[in-house]
């Protein structure tokens, strides 16, 4: 249940006694003058709730045990390693969102402030009371790289994503990936906003040897010639750093809406609205068919790539080699079954068949590429 920024204090106490299963605490919006806060005692929740998103995480006595996946804007108290895991220590799934106050937004761009927010709580979570807090940590959704850098949490995550496309945060990208180790990375990418950075993205992910599956989530400018360059400068970027990885075996591109626009929290769903047009999808379509020999011939482990865009489906090649064996996709019994797909030769002896979208959708959801497409964006009401 998503609550709005204006809801009655009374009103929001009765429904917070209600055995929900979900419950967030929206953003207020910029727009929005003299408004009136809100508190609810974080005790007075149901402890029915497996999903929550909050601002903070306060001192409790009663844990709430079931809560899997916690959604939180503040991370830079000094309490907030002992206060988060002690109230939520199942949490399995953590996104961490833009802050509303002015102070916490700036400890993300004020370096000082967030290095002593990364090392005190990098210390806390590496003493021996909280070690071995949260082991069940598996994704992590970041507004901000700058947010996973301040959480300081050095521990494998198998699932990562994050935003792109800042010079400020950007550098970032790197130190949490080498906390972090995912095996499965997400990458979001405003194309309006991407300019800067179509010869240079690349560079984030240099030397990444854990990235097993790569989705690039991208919100297109509505600028056909541009985002057609773009996608292209992207491709040919990894096809350079390819070599870099070597447990690279499956790459997605999605294109959603974006944040803002109406569906966008739905990209995953068949209840899309009906974008992007479809001389948009055929012009990115092309750009990926054009990329694909030079990324098979360039990567020795790369193994699929796969094309999504909110309403309109999927489309995903396998990548086979000579020395494979005939082993398609990661997995025989997902790409054996479609006997008429056309195979592309290269001359390097790698091997290319358009996959059914049965099999694609289930090529993605075996590799865990999913995992995030129940993450709103933005939980904010827009005026």
């Amino acid at each position: 249940m998503l609550m709005p920024f204006d809801t009655d204090n009374s009103v929001l106490r009765r429904l917070a006694r209600l055995p929900l299963r979900s419950l967030a605490f929206l953003k207020y919006p910029l727009t929005v003058q003299n408004h009136t806060y809100t508190y609810v005692s974080l005790d007075t929740l149901s402890r029915s709730l497996n999903e929550l998103e909050i601002y903070r995480s306060p001192r409790t006595d009663t844990p709430f045990l079931a809560v899997q996946k916690l959604g939180i804007r503040e991370t830079a108290l000094r309490t907030f390693v002992a206060d988060a895991t002690t109230a939520f220590p199942n949490v399995s799934h953590l996104v961490l969102r833009q802050p509303d106050m002015n102070f916490a937004r700036g400890v993300a761009f004020n370096k000082e402030r967030l290095e002593d927010a990364r090392t005190h709580n990098k210390t806390q979570w590496e003493s021996p009371q909280y070690r071995d807090a949260w082991p069940s940590v598996s994704a992590i959704w970041a507004a901000d790289p700058s947010f996973l850098y301040q959480l300081g949490f050095a521990r494998r995550v198998a699932s990562v994503s994050l935003r792109m496309g800042s010079l400020v945060s950007e550098e970032y990208i790197k130190p949490v990936l080498a906390d972090t180790s995912p095996s499965s990375l997400e990458l979001r990418v405003d194309m309006g906003s991407f300019g800067y950075a179509e010869t240079n993205w690349g560079r984030v992910l240099e030397g990444s040897e854990s990235i097993r599956s790569l989705t690039l989530l991208l919100y297109p400018s509505y600028s056909l010639g541009d985002d057609n360059r773009r996608v292209g400068s992207m491709l040919k970027r990894l096809s350079a750093i390819l070599p870099t990885l070597p447990s690279l075996t499956h790459f997605l591109i999605r294109f959603a809406p974006k944040p803002y626009e109406p569906g966008s929290e739905l990209y995953m769903s068949w209840d899309c609205p009906p974008w992007p047009s479809q001389t948009q999808i055929d012009v990115a379509y092309d750009a990926i068919q054009n990329h694909l020999r030079i990324l098979a011939a360039r990567s020795t482990s790369l193994r699929w790539i796969g094309y999504e865009a909110c309403g309109w489906g999927i489309k995903s090649w396998d990548i086979s080699r000579s020395a494979d064996n005939g082993s398609r996709g990661g997995s025989d019994s997902l790409a054996g079954g479609d006997d008429s797909a056309a195979r592309q030769h290269t001359s390097t002896g790698v091997e290319i068949a358009e996959m059914g979208e049965s099999e694609s959708v289930a090529v993605v959801k075996s590799e865990g590429m999913n995992v995030f497409k129940d993450v709103r964006p933005i939980l904010l009401l827009v005026f």
